[in-house]
């Protein structure tokens, strides 16, 4: 199994979470050169790599890929976080970013209307990372992530 918890707090909501996830070389290796070295760190006290939260799409991808169908479990402030930064992930249950649907520019990115550009910025780059056409990702899904993320630049 794998726990994700969340202790540093910014404004009441974890921007750091930690992931205690049984040794395995390969997610070291692949976290290592997925996720840039700002926004990771491991933590010898903890046993656990600390990541920050806008690395949360890249890191689901590694964990999935180097454990497979292994359980996730999430701590309240992990999931109070990932819920503030990516309100849909718990709640709607589809495989994809909304970017299939209509709705508005936040809605595509599953962000809140106040986002900070910082936040905007880390969920266009993961659903990119996921969703883009040279990667195996759908050209209409990466119009439509573009173009909220466009609409929400212009906006700022």
């Amino acid at each position: 199994m794998i726990f994700i918890d969340a202790e540093e707090l910014v404004y009441g909501v974890a921007r750091e979470l930690i992931v205690h996830t049984p040794y395995n070389k390969g997610f070291v290796d692949d976290l290592k050169s997925s996720v840039h070295k700002s926004w990771r760190r491991w933590s010898p006290d903890d046993r656990a790599w600390e990541v920050s939260i806008f690395a949360f799409g890249d890191l689901l991808k590694l964990l999935k890929g180097c454990f497979g169908a292994v359980e996730i479990e999430y701590s309240p402030s992990a999931e109070k976080a990932i819920r503030k930064y990516y309100p849909k992930f718990f709640g709607d249950g589809s495989s994809g970013p909304n970017a299939c649907g209509s709705g508005s520019p936040y809605d595509v990115l599953y962000l809140k209307n106040d986002a900070p550009m910082s936040v905007v910025v880390g969920a266009y780059k993961a659903l990119s990372k996921e969703h883009h056409p040279d990667m195996g990702g759908d050209r209409a899904v990466m119009a439509k992530i573009n173009k909220a993320f466009d609409e929400i630049k212009k906006k700022m």
